[in-house]
């Protein structure tokens, strides 16, 4: 997607959504590594803190949003990013 461009957001959905910039910023370079077209998203126009979003003190999430037809490859590269399970661990 092209900056100052809008999606038409029926054919983009929510893949993920991150508390933390730099989660949020792991989990795009991992969709765009694997060449999925991706940007993240907030409610509005909102502050970066250097530890998140905030709005009036209260923190916002970031949304990882893919076009539709992505969103199940999407997923699957997200779920196989996550790191150990607590199984793989031990």
């Amino acid at each position: 997607m092209n900056p100052g461009t809008s999606p038409d957001e029926s054919e983009w959905v929510s893949v993920g959504t991150f508390q933390r910039v730099i989660e949020a910023d792991i989990a795009k370079g991992a969709l765009d590594a694997f060449g999925i077209e991706c940007y993240l998203s907030d409610s509005g126009n909102h502050v970066f803190t250097g530890l998140g979003y905030e709005w009036r003190g209260q923190p916002l999430s970031l949304s990882l949003v893919v076009k539709r037809e992505d969103a199940e490859r999407a997923r699957e590269v997200l779920a196989d990013n996550e790191g150990p399970s607590s199984d793989a661990a031990r």
